[in-house]
């Protein structure tokens, strides 16, 4: 069983896009946390972080064993930190945007929390048009980090 909290901020819509895209997937064994855990002395698996999140606003040092951020985050003790973003430097990045399809694209081997790695590689994925792409990153991101297999996403 693995433990997935979303930080986000009002109105953004990933947490409700990773319900979905969980729901869609499939993958079990995957509980969404709300925020109240976040205050709590709760430690996910994974803690993602939106785009226009911000950790330092809650008050509280935050702990995980895996942080998907889209900047560094000195709010968050984590055991091993992946970024993403539309940087050269990000770990999980989108090397194409074009109409109904994204391009996913792994800069860097990328843990995952069942303790294996994923090799880098350029996934394809379904664009939803009313899903802004760097929400779609994070999602997808984070399923990959649960552990879903990059086939699974297409």
């Amino acid at each position: 069983m693995r433990d997935c909290a979303i930080l986000e901020a009002p109105g953004e819509g990933l947490t409700d896009l990773l319900a979905a895209l969980l729901r869609r997937k499939n993958p079990g064994g995957v509980t969404l946390l709300g925020p109240a855990a976040l205050v709590s002395s709760v430690s996910p698996d994974l803690l993602l972080l939106s785009p226009k999140a911000n950790a330092s606003a809650l008050g509280t040092r935050l702990r995980c064993r895996c942080l998907l951020t889209p900047e560094a985050c000195g709010a968050v003790e984590a055991e091993f930190v992946v970024s993403y973003g539309l940087s050269e430097h990000s770990s999980v990045t989108l090397s194409s945007i074009g109409g109904d399809t994204l391009l996913l694209t792994l800069q860097r081997e990328l843990p995952t929390l069942d303790g294996g790695s994923l090799e880098r590689q350029d996934i394809p994925l379904c664009a939803e048009a009313s899903v802004p792409p760097l929400l779609m990153l994070a999602a997808a991101a984070s399923l990959l980090v649960l552990g879903l297999r990059p086939e699974t996403l297409a």
